[in-house]
């Protein structure tokens, strides 16, 4: 394996987004509208609404640090899971990709000092922001890879 020298001050924190947008991606194969709707009990989310939720948060992230893009996705994923009329999953993968490039291009350009600013609306700085957010993503995609597995699905690859 080779080591890649890091350059930016922010590179590892894009290499985090981008090995997590190829997780996201992946999460798409073999699943359909319906399975994507099933709960394997109340207890827990469904497939539509872990999508729907990692990408509003990408929405909020991004705004937090600096962008200003509207959420397409609304707040219907922020709320607990209900009898509602979820986005399919076409229109959470464009929300996706409407935010995914935008947001590593940004933190491309950063500067070390950029990354200690305080965070659009929050009492943290943006590094701190970045890094809750790259884990709460990882739980939820985590959280796919079981769903998957309930669903009867292969695992989710991550290239």
């Amino acid at each position: 394996m080779e080591v890649q020298k890091i350059d930016a001050p922010a590179d590892s924190l894009i290499r985090t987004l981008q090995l997590q947008d190829n997780i996201f991606h992946n999460a798409f194969e073999d699943i359909t509208p319906e399975q994507a709707l099933e709960r394997p009990n109340l207890q827990t989310n469904h497939y539509n609404w872990l999508l729907g939720h990692v990408t509003t948060c990408r929405y909020q992230l991004a705004n937090a640090i600096g962008l200003q893009l509207k959420d397409p996705l609304d707040d219907l994923y922020f709320k607990p899971i209900g009898n509602y009329p979820y986005k399919s999953l076409d229109a959470i993968r464009e929300a996706w990709k409407q935010v995914s490039g935008p947001l590593s291009e940004h933190l491309a350009n950063f500067e070390q000092e950029d990354l200690y600013v305080q965070a659009t609306g929050m009492p943290v700085a943006r590094i701190d922001l970045l890094v809750f957010y790259l884990y709460h993503e990882a739980y939820h995609l985590g959280q796919m890879g079981i769903l998957r597995k309930v669903l009867g699905l292969n695992a989710m690859q991550s290239n």
